[in-house]
């Protein structure tokens, strides 16, 4: 993944994920019982990859408001997975910033596993110049931020979410530039 003059920056928000696995299971029955009532309508969809959205929205028996916004998240996120592969092919970070920025809002939005740390901290860097976008990371329910931001810009992002974040908190964020590599591969 090559994202030229920019780079990844992950912050520890040091909130336990204390309902992660809780949450993380009811997310995915919730994902579940939206696929068998997508199912009656559409029994091509064996899970929440082979629907659209337009056959979410279309729905003749609308699904109760929870399972649609879990389904609807999912939905949006595959499709946004798809769309970040085709702006890191093309370079295009302005895509990619929003991507990320979109994903957290229905993270916090229609998934609901953000909590107000994650939240502070993603809406706190997109608002600092160099930062293209932010979202929670993870399973949800505390843990780290990701903050796509341009290399030159990265020393005083890092600063201004620390601080902002301790006297917003009182609680010492991480941060942790983000090194890519080629990926795994036996070392001899």
């Amino acid at each position: 993944m090559n994202l030229g003059d920019h780079t990844l920056l992950l912050i520890n928000s040091k909130v336990s994920h204390s309902h992660a696995e809780s949450g993380y299971n009811q997310r995915r029955l919730e994902c579940q019982q939206g696929v068998a009532l997508l199912q009656v309508v559409y029994p091509e969809i064996r899970s929440l990859r082979d629907a659209s959205l337009e056959q979410l929205e279309t729905m003749d028996n609308p699904m109760p408001e929870t399972l649609f916004h879990r389904c609807r998240y999912v939905i949006e996120e595959n499709q946004r997975v798809l769309k970040a592969v085709e702006a890191l092919e093309h370079s295009d970070m302005d895509l990619l910033g929003g991507l990320l920025t979109a994903s957290h809002e229905g993270l916090r939005d229609d998934y609901e596993v953000s909590c107000p740390e994650l939240d502070y901290l993603v809406d706190t860097a997109i608002s600092l110049p160099g930062v293209m976008g932010s979202r929670m990371m993870g399973g949800g329910f505390g843990g780290c931020s990701l903050t796509l931001v341009q290399r030159d810009a990265l020393a005083e992002v890092r600063q201004q979410l620390v601080s902002s974040y301790y006297r917003s908190f009182g609680r010492e964020a991480e941060p942790l530039e983000v090194c890519l590599d080629d990926g795994v591969r036996l070392c001899s």
